[in-house]
């Protein structure tokens, strides 16, 4: 017999599934806009997450050569998606961080179309919203608290590369 917990836990993978299922055609639209490289995305997506860098910490963020880091930089920049300013701590080095082109991009993708949100919500009842809430809200605090164990970040590192 399947526990309740187990049941519960494959319910949420099931449900998860779903939703991606249903919303990848929305969400998709704007990836599939994209004018960038997949190397240009993560150097974007680094930048936001570590805030204003240098090019030798992007180039060791993403596990690349410091000229490859330049390169990303630069074609990011030239279409407006980064901007480069002097290093406040060190006026000989530069600092590149998002622009609001940038910014505005990595929210749409990663926030997905308001709109359609809205829309799905309007079709929630408010006792199933709460619950929802309440279970999102649980669910982030796991994840912080994974995040915020270095060992455990380690050790699921390890395992993705293994499964590669």
């Amino acid at each position: 017999m399947v526990s309740t917990r187990a049941a519960l836990e494959n319910a949420f993978t099931e449900a998860r599934k779903e939703v991606f299922r249903a919303t990848r055609g929305w969400a998709m639209r704007h990836w599939l806009e994209l004018d960038l490289s997949a190397a240009q995305l993560k150097t974007l997506m680094a930048l936001k997450d570590e805030g204003p860098s240098t090019i030798g910490h992007v180039a060791e963020m993403l596990g690349i050569t410091l000229p490859t880091a330049s390169h990303l930089v630069d074609k990011l920049v030239h279409s407006g998606y980064v901007e480069r300013a002097d290093d406040p701590e060190d006026r000989r080095r530069a600092v590149a961080r998002p622009s609001a082109r940038g910014e505005e991009l990595l929210s749409r993708l990663q926030e997905g179309d308001s709109q359609y949100t809205r829309h799905c919500l309007d079709r929630i009842s408010d006792e199933d919203l709460a619950a929802f809430v309440q279970g999102l809200r649980a669910f982030a605090r796991a994840t912080r608290d994974l995040n915020a164990d270095p060992a455990l970040e380690q050790e699921l590192m390890l395992v993705g590369k293994k499964e590669r």
